[in-house]
């Protein structure tokens, strides 16, 4: 969530969810935007069209898996152990 759209003064929550890595974030939308609600004006509540999921400031797909991007991105599969830093993704 964009610092710029928090709407309240409470500190926003972060949140971690464990999918599989063949969901897509379609699929996680409506957990993700329940937990961000009550930091956003009531007017942008029901505003999906402007959501989207980003990973240092590049947009992730909706289309493709959520395994597949963060082996892309972060390309965890390889043998540099300096990439567990990089989680949680």
């Amino acid at each position: 969530m964009h610092y710029k759209e928090v709407s309240t003064s409470k500190e926003v929550r972060s949140m971690y969810i464990m999918v599989p890595r063949m969901n897509y974030f379609t699929f996680i939308l409506e957990k993700v935007k329940a937990n961000f609600d009550e930091y956003v004006p009531s007017d942008l509540v029901e505003c999906y069209e402007d959501m989207w999921f980003e990973y240092n400031k590049i947009p992730l797909r909706w289309d493709v898996p959520i395994g597949v991007l963060f082996d892309t991105l972060v390309g965890f599969g390889d043998s540099d152990t300096s990439k567990s830093k990089e989680l949680p993704w």
